[in-house]
């Protein structure tokens, strides 16, 4: 058998690490927890759009009422590195509350579109009106902050 190790001379577990998250709103960082991800002309446009589910009728016969202000929503998560560019499409705050609760192919099936379509055209629909932007469009995809 061991001898028996006194208290004193045992060390003492190490102080957990700190776990700071990043804040959500960041006056330096212009209250964007990801700066380098938005571009607020495209999302100025996307509000100035209609909701993508007005009128429209669902898979159960049930036909979409707009409640509240169009806001410019993402198909991908700001937190998984979503940017601006092709993921954007303008939805009220009562019809798109479900897509935001990460239930993607859920809201796709019951509305019958494609997000990602939605997406791309407004992002073509913007550019088409403001030509002069592609230039920016085309830095970032050379930074490597999205896709060609």
């Amino acid at each position: 058998m061991r001898a028996a190790i006194p208290y004193d001379v045992v060390k003492a577990p190490p102080k957990p690490k700190s776990r700071e998250r990043v804040k959500a709103v960041n006056v330096a960082r212009g209250g964007h927890r990801f700066p380098h991800l938005v571009f607020e002309p495209l999302r100025a446009f996307t509000r100035g759009l209609p909701c993508i589910l007005a009128g429209a009728m669902d898979r159960n016969g049930v036909r979409h009422v707009c409640r509240g202000p169009v806001v410019c929503c993402h198909r991908k998560a700001r937190g998984a590195a979503g940017p601006d560019w092709e993921n954007t499409f303008p939805g009220c705050a009562g019809g798109v509350h479900q897509e935001q609760e990460g239930h993607t192919r859920d809201f796709e099936y019951r509305w019958r579109l494609r997000l990602q379509v939605v997406c791309r055209k407004v992002t073509a629909l913007f550019l088409r009106e403001y030509p002069e932007l592609r230039k920016e469009r085309a830095r970032m995809a050379v930074a490597g902050k999205l896709q060609p």
